[in-house]
């Protein structure tokens, strides 16, 4: 019988521990609560699949099962946390999950692939242009106004924060934004370019979340005083916006498990004088409110804390008909501007034709007539074809 050694005593403890990981793993996995939705991955998880002798033999039976022990894997949040933070807090590797780590901790930004050809942009520029004044002409043909609110992505206003070994987008982003408000200039399409505006104030950086897609409320409410003084409207000027404690669970650090030293909150805000309005999602009567408070200071909070997120179809009425109407369009950085925006309208009507599929834009318009619409979509979109940058003639979906 060979000598006990310390390497023969490790190998075996090392052999036992992975048997026991090997076979404990997916009977702790079956027996704890499952959970059905991800809110670090926001998205739904599988479910446990069905057991049976006739579902044994369907030909995707391995796969649904391996998707559900990856989703409902014992403790997979924490495994998940662990990796991540160790990448970005103790190896401090640059890009983790897809996320740029600052080297300073202020700010996360995403992983950008590099652009090799530009070629495209003034064809896109031009054909959207065509698009937009195809809707331009359709509510001025009532007498409507339409403008255009061009806003930048988290991604591009923080752009010059990012690593020079790595690609910001610097050149896409500007070649694409100059040829869209010239294409915009040409159709003779009123509009406000919110990056110009962000960055003349004295600190564009109180506008924008450090860890999500987004501008705060703060720069939603500044991009709403900014298109309603465009338009000769008076815009909502008594309020207060207050923090909440709550931990905010934004798109970049979601990545990391929110295992980044980067931090941020969500505000909301209070008017002196509340402006009582009902609300609609989807033709549903539903609660009328505009944040979504959270029950205690500990619950975790997303960007769906500003109008319940992307739906739909949105009606907010004030029934003050001696104001005018609304429709505002666009993804889902009209979420946080609509929150204030329907103090300044009689009726306010919001569209994601990302998720309205009922009539085409331009049909929905000529039934409603709004007196005044606002598309609202970020810069990295503005040549976006999908969704909300699709033919206005034609139903989405």
């Amino acid at each position: 019988m060979g000598k006990l050694t310390v390497d023969k005593v490790f190998s075996a403890l090392t052999s036992a521990l992975f048997l026991i990981a090997i076979f404990s793993a997916p009977i702790l996995t079956k027996l704890q609560k499952n959970t059905t939705y991800s809110l670090f991955e926001n998205r739904n998880l599988a479910s446990a699949p069905e057991l049976s002798i006739a579902s044994i033999f369907e030909p995707d039976f391995a796969k649904t099962w391996d998707n559900y022990v990856s989703d409902q894997f014992w403790e997979r949040n924490s495994i998940l946390s662990a990796h991540a933070s160790i990448n970005a807090n103790i190896l401090k590797r640059p890009v983790v999950n897809g996320v740029v780590v600052n080297a300073d901790d202020s700010v996360l930004l995403p992983y950008n692939n590099y652009v090799t050809n530009l070629s495209s942009i003034s064809q896109n520029a031009e054909r959207m242009s065509d698009n937009l004044s195809t809707l331009n002409k359709a509510i001025q043909s009532y007498g409507g106004r339409f403008i255009y609110a061009g806003v930048p992505e988290q991604k591009s206003i923080y752009r010059d924060l990012y690593p020079t070994w790595l690609e910001n987008w610097d050149d896409l982003l500007s070649e694409t934004e100059e040829a869209f408000f010239t294409g915009l200039e040409d159709h003779g399409i009123e509009y406000v370019n919110m990056r110009e505006r962000f960055l003349a104030s004295e600190d564009w950086t109180r506008f924008y979340s450090k860890i999500d897609t987004h501008f705060n409320l703060a720069g939603a409410i500044y991009t709403y005083q900014t298109v309603m003084d465009r338009l000769g409207i008076p815009s909502m000027e008594d309020f207060e916006l207050v923090e909440l404690e709550n931990p905010f669970y934004g798109a970049r650090n979601r990545r990391l498990f929110n295992s980044a030293k980067v931090e941020d909150k969500l505000t909301y805000a209070v008017l002196s004088e509340p402006v009582p309005f009902g609300r609609k999602n989807n033709n549903k009567e539903t609660t009328p409110s505009v944040f979504g408070m959270p029950y205690s200071s500990e619950a975790p909070l997303a960007y769906t804390f500003y109008m319940g997120g992307d739906i739909a179809l949105t009606e907010i009425d004030t029934n003050r008909d001696w104001l005018p109407n609304l429709l505002v369009f666009g993804d889902s950085f009209t979420n946080a501007v609509e929150t204030i925006i329907y103090t300044s309208f009689n009726r306010t009507v919001s569209l994601d034709l990302r998720h309205y599929h009922e009539m085409s834009l331009i049909d929905y318009i000529s039934g409603y007539k709004p007196d005044y619409v606002i598309c609202i979509r970020d810069d990295t979109t503005y040549l976006s074809f999908d969704g909300n940058g699709s033919d206005y003639t034609k139903k989405t979906g």
